[in-house]
Parts: C-alpha cells; sequence; structure tokens
C-alpha cells in the first residue's frame, strides 16, 4: 500500500525486485507527470530552505500545516492529537526529505511508464476525486490502461489527497475485502 510520494518508492521496487510485490493498493499517489500538482515547487536553494524553515521553526509550523491540510482535506477533521502527530518529525528538523521533494523532484518526476505497464500483479486503487494535488481525472485513461485496471477495482471516494484522514473505515473495508478474495482466490 502506498500513498502520494511512495508512489516513486514503490515504482523504483518494482523495477529493481518485481517478484517482492505480490499486490498493489494504491492510495492517491504520483504515477504520472499529468495531473501532478504538488502544493509547491521550488528551485534548489536558500529561498526554499527559507520556506522549509517555516514548518520546522515552531512558530509559523501550525500555519503551514493548516495551508496543507486545507488544500488536502475536503473540511479539516483532524484532532490536536492527530496535529501532533504531523507536526513532531518537523519541529525536531526532519525537514531534509521535504525539501528534497518540493526542489528536485517535483522539478522533474522520473518516468516508471514502462514499469507501470509491466505490472502483472492484482491491484486496487483508491483515490480521493477531489484531490488537488494529484488530480486523477488528468491521467485517469492513462493509468487504467497501463495498470490494467479493472472496474471494480477502482474506488473513488468523496474526498482530497489525505484520503486516509477522511476516509480511514471505507480504506480500511475496501483494503480487507481486496486483500480477502487474492488471499481465497490463491491455489
Amino acid at each position: 500500500m502506498f500513498h502520494d510520494a511512495g508512489g516513486l518508492w514503490t515504482w523504483e521496487l518494482i523495477k529493481i525486485a518485481p517478484h517482492r510485490i505480490k499486490n498493489l493498493i494504491i492510495l492517491n499517489t504520483i504515477i504520472y507527470e499529468e495531473g501532478f500538482k504538488p502544493p509547491i515547487k521550488f528551485k534548489r536553494g536558500f529561498l526554499t530552505k527559507c520556506i522549509m524553515a517555516l514548518y520546522s521553526n515552531g512558530i509559523t509550523t501550525n500555519a503551514m500545516l493548516k495551508g496543507l491540510f486545507n488544500g488536502g482535506l475536503v473540511k479539516n477533521i483532524l484532532t490536536k492529537e492527530e496535529l501532533e502527530g504531523y507536526k513532531k518529525p518537523l519541529l525536531e528538523g526532519k525537514t531534509k526529505a521535504i525539501y528534497h521533494f518540493f526542489s528536485n523532484t517535483c522539478q522533474k518526476l522520473p518516468n516508471y511508464e514502462e514499469v507501470i505497464k509491466k505490472i502483472d500483479i492484482s491491484k486496487l486503487l483508491i483515490w480521493g476525486e477531489h484531490d488537488s494535488f494529484l488530480v486523477f481525472d488528468k491521467m485517469k485513461v492513462k493509468v487504467i490502461a497501463d495498470l490494467k485496471l479493472k472496474k471494480e477495482d477502482i474506488h473513488l471516494l468523496n474526498a482530497k489527497h489525505f484520503i486516509q484522514e477522511e476516509k480511514p473505515k471505507v480504506i480500511n473495508k475496501l483494503i480487507l475485502k481486496f486483500l480477502q478474495n487474492n488471499y481465497n482466490s490463491q491455489p
């Protein structure tokens, strides 16, 4: 199961060791350039480092996360405890990966089209249909064709980007059903 930038790591793993993956559960992830609209894209350098510091300085952290979640949730329903979980690594200064993602990866995504077209395992796609960061409608035709998705493997939810926060029970049911069906169909 993967979400957001996790798609890039998953495509790379499938490229290197396809035999290690038995099923794919795809949640609003990076697949193709079409539809990829990250909330920010910056070039490497001082300005980007300053912006990343806004996530971790403690003074502006709440405002930065509020903006991110307001853009990524239909309704920001995160509890104080959940928000603290997102803040903790940022306040510890762990923004290096965010910096690299927004200043490097977002500039030019790797092309995994050939890897994706060769995937021949069970797949489940669960997507927030109102995601403005990863717009499924912009890549839908290509994704369905390249991943060879069947209609019953595609679930569009009334959610935005952070579907795991908005629809956890629905997602859990879909995943359990998918895994049970795959487990029951194995020899």
